[in-house]
């Protein structure tokens, strides 16, 4: 059994190579089996070579040449024994050392293949020279791809580099070589290079890179994949150097997408099952300020953020404006069901507050397009969020409980104490709410962004009925909060918000000189 290693940097086109090497007849004629490594906790590329037919055994969550390089060989004896392969084709992970792939007792290597992406290189030249020319020092052979995204004199440019100081290194620069040079011309290349003597320099350090697995569990948000992931990233800071996932639609039709160099691809993989799992992995230098599955996962899943009733600031002067009560003409006897109401009231809620960041755009005056969906909340609204680069959709309840207790108030048959059960539970919400706000802004100051007002169905001459659109793009009863037919949220005590996000973002006073609903909300002040 031979053993071909290819390496190369994230996204450089191992996996590429490998299923067009494969697919030639030399290769048709031969028993192969290949041997997956990814660093991430889901194995992408291995998923798609299963769609291609071929044998595929995964090594995942690490890298062979440091937390898995045990596994690796038992891995490869296991291989051996269960297939009887002609040859194992094993693609080491992205972040791989071949220089400790190489060092690794009990690893027989027949040849190394090294990919080299165009477009990376000058990266990879500023991050680490010396540990790249060394990886590259120990190749057989580079392949390099993406050759036509970038002028002919500066291919020529990297391949100068790469001879200073490999001269005997054998250099690829198009797929179509290979169908001039026999396969048994790479053997001997490979074998003459495996003598190579490594002067000088000891084994420079691997360069640090970070990696996160998401598992999708809300509702896609397609425009985010197919056309905003890339203006999204820079928008945030540009951290992530590549990501890849798959996912599948409600037709049952999975496409794996790819993020590398700075463009988003996606390519339909029709006999790909992923158990029902969508998943996206992402790889970041650790270095950065600010880690980038921090925003990225707001935009993945919804998510519930943390709020108890010690954190909202229910003040009895707001609490009075809310009930247009005169807090100083106030008598003893309704001060006192005031204040052992709210007492109560505190004592029961239990508030639950969730967000989700989505796309979005202005569609004209008075529509916005939100999370692929076309909303019409209203010129002033479309007005007032028409330059956010993105969208956050917040939901707040002050629980069920909350609502068993002002319910109870009701039926007891007192007007009075109703009155003000009621009109606390509605206060609460507006805190839970003005909290959220708070929370928002400050998650958003750490990336130079800022936060509009809060924007409601019902606000403004924005249709409730719109609330079916807007919870479709949230988990099924997300913060415990049901949408009734009639766009009714229960419990009653909710509220749904759309923030707007982003550079040029402001948040502008709620328009209740231009707006004539009588009964909004807003209006209370």
């Amino acid at each position: 059994m031979k053993v071909y290693l290819v390496w190369g940097f994230l996204g450089a086109g191992k996996t590429t190579l490998i299923n067009y090497l494969l697919s030639t007849g030399f290769f048709q004629q031969k028993k192969v089996v290949i041997l997956e490594n990814e660093s991430g906790s889901e194995s992408v590329d291995g998923t798609m070579l299963q769609s291609y037919q071929y044998t595929v055994v995964d090594i995942k969550g690490g890298c062979v040449c440091c937390t898995l390089r045990l596994t690796l060989v038992e891995t490869l004896q296991k291989i051996e024994q269960e297939y009887h392969p002609d040859m194992v084709w094993m693609e080491a992970s992205g972040l791989a050392s071949l220089e400790d792939l190489k060092s690794i007792p009990g690893l027989a290597l027949d040849g190394v293949i090294s990919v080299l992406d165009v477009m990376q290189y000058r990266f990879l030249m500023k991050l680490n020279p010396v540990f790249y020319r060394r990886q590259f020092y120990f190749s057989s052979i580079v392949f390099l791809t993406k050759t036509d995204n970038i002028d002919v004199e500066l291919v020529e440019d990297i391949v100068k580099d790469l001879w200073s100081f490999q001269p005997s290194l054998y250099i690829v620069r198009d797929y179509e070589e290979l169908r001039h040079i026999d396969w048994q011309t790479f053997e001997k290349i490979w074998k003459e290079q495996q003598m190579l003597f490594l002067p000088a320099i000891r084994n420079q350090r691997i360069p640090q890179f970070e990696t996160h697995t998401f598992y999708l569990k809300t509702p896609v948000d397609w425009d985010f994949w197919e056309n905003d992931f890339v203006r999204l990233n820079n928008l945030f800071g540009g951290d992530i150097i590549r990501a890849k996932g798959i996912l599948t639609d409600s037709q049952g039709v999975s496409r794996k997408y790819d993020f590398a160099d700075g463009c988003m691809e996606s390519k339909e993989f029709p006999n790909v099952h992923t158990d029902g799992k969508n998943f996206l992995s992402i790889w970041w230098n650790s270095s950065v300020k600010h880690s980038p599955d921090s925003w990225l996962s707001f935009f993945l899943n919804a998510q519930e953020l943390s709020c108890s009733v010690t954190e909202l600031e229910l003040k009895n002067e707001s609490l009075c404006e809310f009930l247009n009560f005169d807090l100083s003409m106030l008598t003893p006897d309704l001060t006192d069901i005031l204040y052992r109401l709210k007492r109560e009231a505190l004592a029961v809620c239990n508030p639950r507050l969730g967000v989700r960041f989505v796309t979005g755009n202005k569609i004209d005056k008075s529509h916005l397009k939100v999370g692929g969906i076309s909303f019409q909340p209203s010129y002033i609204i479309t007005k007032t969020l028409q330059n956010a680069d993105f969208y956050i959709l917040m939901v707040s309840t002050v629980g069920k409980e909350l609502d068993s207790w002002i319910e109870a108030k009701k039926e007891s048959g007192d007007v009075v104490e109703a009155f003000i059960a009621d009109g606390i539970g509605s206060a609460l919400a507006e805190e839970i709410v003005a909290y959220g706000q708070k929370k928002i802004e400050k998650l958003l100051q750490q990336w130079g962004l800022n936060a509009s007002n809060a924007y409601s169905p019902g606000y403004c001459d924005w249709n409730v009925s719109e609330q079916k659109m807007f919870f479709s793009l949230l988990p099924s009863a997300f913060c415990d909060i049901q949408l009734t037919d009639s766009c009714l949220m229960l419990p009653i005590k909710s509220v749904s918000s759309l923030i707007g996000a982003g550079m040029k973002i402001q948040k502008k006073a709620y328009g209740c000189a231009i707006c004539k609903n009588k009964n909004c909300y807003k209006r209370r002040k």
